[in-house]
């Protein structure tokens, strides 16, 4: 761990970027709107999750399942359940590491607040959307899964797929950060490449386990990206190419010219 730590401090230190500002502008009122949206889906989420009585455990006729999405009824695998929630976490964790970087170390709130944003918004969306949905998950469709799990609340909340989602908003998320603080670096292309296929991987675990389908997957990654891409567009700071030139014909002063 403590050279995983000092490689990763030489590479936020060696790492060639164009300027020492922090590359990102809060403002109070869309960071407001954002993070005030999150909470009010959470908030929702646990309005409507109790709403509904536990499933009864009964094995479900695969038959019943679409082509694309029936041979997930076949997968259980706490294994590689484990394994995804392993992954999944540590990804949760990742952006931690950008406080190497001493730009990210002189606005360290407002940066936990750009990674709060993106999560919370994530999260809750994807709450709000399983209990709308309420998809029974693959397993229920197996035999070999144990009753008392084919009996729990969260047998009906497949999709979409909640680790697959923040997976995905976690591995976008960090690559827009390391590309907005390291324009010029060639290992952007590492972040990005090793962030998507760990969140890839996240998604295979998923369906190998049979705690979800191919297509709750493909919307979590959909779902996650989004969320883990549009925080840090909204909030990375834009230059507006401004000139100051005498006024036209027949008028005193200056005027400002630029594209917004």
């Amino acid at each position: 761990m403590k050279r995983l730590a000092l490689a990763l401090l030489l590479l936020f230190s060696f790492t060639a970027h164009a300027d020492d500002e922090f590359p990102f502008d809060p403002d109070p009122l869309r960071d407001g709107l954002i993070l005030g949206s999150g909470i009010a889906l959470e908030g929702l989420y646990y309005t409507l999750h109790f709403q509904f009585d536990l499933p009864g455990g009964a094995v479900g006729d695969r038959a019943t399942v679409n082509g694309l999405d029936r041979i997930a009824t076949y997968g259980w695998s706490p294994k590689a359940d484990t394994a995804s929630d392993i992954i999944t976490y540590s990804m949760l964790g990742a952006p931690v590491l950008f406080y190497f970087d001493k730009r990210v170390q002189e606005s360290p709130a407002y940066f936990l607040i750009l990674y709060l944003e993106s999560a919370l918004l994530n999260d809750g969306l994807k709450n709000v959307v399983k209990e709308i949905v309420r998809r029974d998950r693959p397993y229920t469709y197996n035999g070999r899964s144990p009753l008392s799990e084919r009996r729990q609340r969260d047998a009906e909340l497949s999709f979409y797929s909640g680790h697959t989602a923040q997976a995905f908003n976690a591995a976008v998320f960090c690559g827009m950060v390391f590309q907005e603080l390291y324009p010029d670096s060639p290992w952007r292309w590492v972040v990005w490449t090793g962030g998507l296929a760990a969140a890839s991987t996240v998604g295979f675990l998923r369906v190998y386990s049979g705690q979800h389908y191919p297509t709750d997957v493909l919307a979590g990654a959909l779902a996650g990206s989004l969320t883990g891409w549009l925080i840090p567009f909204l909030a990375k700071k834009r230059d507006l190419p401004v000139t100051i030139v005498p006024g036209g014909a027949g008028e005193v002063g200056l005027s400002v010219v630029g594209r917004f």
